[in-house]
């Protein structure tokens, strides 16, 4: 008998790099409160930011933009339909090839095998390309 998982539990994952260190975290939503606090997250880590965002509509509105500029933080926009430009994309398609084509019993053992997966890339090595 096969293992199926007939479950409508998610999440959504949320990442940033910097050639250096990745930084992810899960959200139970994507919109703009989750992001902001992923933004307000980074921005302790790293007092000067620049954040590159594809066009999500998370990443548009007007309470993230005004609270980016309120603190600062620099938004750079990428072009559309572009992910081949954007390296966290990059790093997503290789967290999708290690975790998929298996059964997981629920969210938190699917969580785990990101994060496993996320540990044993060591994705920094993708994006040396940034720094020249």
């Amino acid at each position: 008998m096969a293992l199926t998982n007939f479950t409508r539990e998610k999440f959504h994952a949320i990442g940033a790099v910097n050639g250096k260190r990745e930084h992810y975290s899960f959200l139970a939503r994507i919109n703009t409160a989750g992001v902001l606090t992923f933004i307000k997250r980074l921005q302790a880590c790293y007092p000067r930011l620049t954040l590159f965002l594809d066009g999500g509509p998370w990443h548009r509105t007007k309470r993230l933009t005004a609270w980016c500029e309120a603190h600062h933080v620099r938004l750079v926009k990428f072009p559309s339909y572009s992910p081949e430009l954007n390296p966290i994309e990059q790093a997503w398609r290789t967290v999708k090839q290690a975790t998929a084509n298996s059964c997981y019993k629920n969210k938190h053992e699917f969580k785990k095998a990101v994060r496993h997966s996320l540990r044993v890339k060591n994705l920094t090595k993708m994006f040396k390309y940034l720094r020249t």
